[in-house]
């Protein structure tokens, strides 16, 4: 039984080596949950425009084209909760702040926190921004291939896919028909709520509205002014997704402007002016879609402009 004992260590040590050494390297690669609460601890102060929300703003918002001190801290599967809790956590820093800017997208008033698909964003955001003392195996939040090749990739490249203001750059888009239509019939089905008149569906419904509700109040009182936008889709994806989904989630943003005045809503969904080349896939923008929308955001903060083409409810 001993020498069993000893043969199974002898077998199970090099495999512990090498586990450790794996996680030690995976989290000496830059994090971008990390590197965002790092610049919210030291930055949040010089803040005049935060940035909000989930993948959209994540990927669509670069505040390099932005006039004033821009950061971007939304995150992909960043839901209002999470927008609600990083306020709540910086909200006596941000002494210099004048602009929020949230997205309301198709999803985001019915996505639900306990879903699958939120669980690694759930951990990390816990992890790197409610307490550090919540410890994040990384070898466990991927598979063997992906984490290899997440330190290949970073290793050869030596760089982030954030840069140091918080955005996301996609390096590799789509911009065919065939592709942008895959990627719409790929993502619309878990974006999807059936009846949404619900209790189940309104209970998430109302509950994603209060803390949207918080953040813009809590402007108000602090002379802040919020633009929730909905962000640019393809054709393949606002032709195919629920008509009654989506108006009741731009209703309600159109609500919030009728109640606060410090708040505006602006609907980009099927603007004319984005094209394929904007998109990296059916609901996402590629640099060169980020790039328009960032510049004509600063617009709409710097100078209050205002597209009556854009503002329309489906």
């Amino acid at each position: 039984m001993k020498q069993y004992i000893f043969k199974t260590m002898l077998f199970l040590i090099p495999l512990l080596i090498v586990a450790i050494s794996l996680e030690i390297i995976l989290r000496m690669i830059p994090n971008e949950y990390r590197y965002k609460r790092e610049y919210l601890d030291k930055y949040s102060n010089d803040i005049e425009t935060l940035i909000l929300g989930s993948s959209h703003t994540y990927m669509g918002l670069n505040p390099e084209y932005f006039t004033s001190n821009t950061f971007n801290a939304a995150h992909s599967g960043q839901l209002p909760l999470y927008d609600y809790k990083i306020l709540e956590k910086y909200k006596k820093n941000l002494k210099n702040l004048k602009t929020i800017i949230l997205p309301i997208s198709y999803a985001s008033l019915f996505k639900k926190y306990n879903s699958f698909e939120l669980t690694t964003f759930k951990k990390k955001y816990k992890y790197f921004f409610e307490s550090d003392t919540f410890y994040i195996i990384e070898i466990t939040e991927h598979s063997l291939y992906n984490n290899l090749k997440k330190i290949n990739t970073y290793h050869k490249n030596k760089t982030t896919k954030y840069n140091k203001l918080g955005w996301c750059k996609i390096d590799n888009y789509i911009n065919n028909e065939v592709e942008l239509a895959n990627s719409a019939h790929r993502t619309l089905p878990w974006e999807t709520f059936e009846n949404i008149k619900s209790d189940e569906n309104q209970k998430i419904f109302y509950e994603n509205v209060s803390f949207l509700k918080y953040i813009i109040q809590w402007s108000k009182t602090n002379n802040v002014d919020v633009i929730l936008f909905t962000p640019p889709a393809y054709k393949t994806y606002y032709n195919n997704l629920n008509k009654e989904q989506m108006s009741e989630t731009i209703n309600k943003a159109i609500d919030f402007t009728k109640k606060f005045d410090n708040c505006t809503y602006i609907n980009l969904l099927d603007d004319p002016r984005y094209i394929a080349k904007d998109f990296w896939d059916a609901s996402h923008l590629s640099d060169f879609g980020a790039e328009k929308l960032s510049r004509y955001m600063d617009s709409v903060v710097q100078y209050n402009y205002y597209d009556t083409k854009a503002n329309h409810t489906k």
